[in-house]
């Protein structure tokens, strides 16, 4: 997957971004879906519900969540 880098002599932008996701610290993961602009800010989250749920579009999300009280349930 091609990550997206920012050359680290471009602190202006890097202050920017940070401050337009809330970045407190690190890490601290956020998904951008380029086609629909949507955003996700807990990408931490996010990857722990699984590959089965990429892109880990809003619908999908909701699903993982659902499917995870489910499991808890039975246990």
């Amino acid at each position: 997957m091609p990550w997206l880098a920012l050359d680290f002599n471009h602190r202006d932008i890097k202050n920017k971004l940070s401050k337009g996701f809330s970045v407190n610290g690190i890490p601290k993961l956020v998904w951008i879906n380029v086609k629909t602009g949507e955003v996700n800010e807990n990408g931490r989250e996010t990857i722990t519900y699984g590959s089965d749920y990429y892109p880990w579009t809003k619908e999908l999300l909701e699903k993982a969540k659902k499917e995870k009280v489910e499991k808890d349930k039975l246990k």
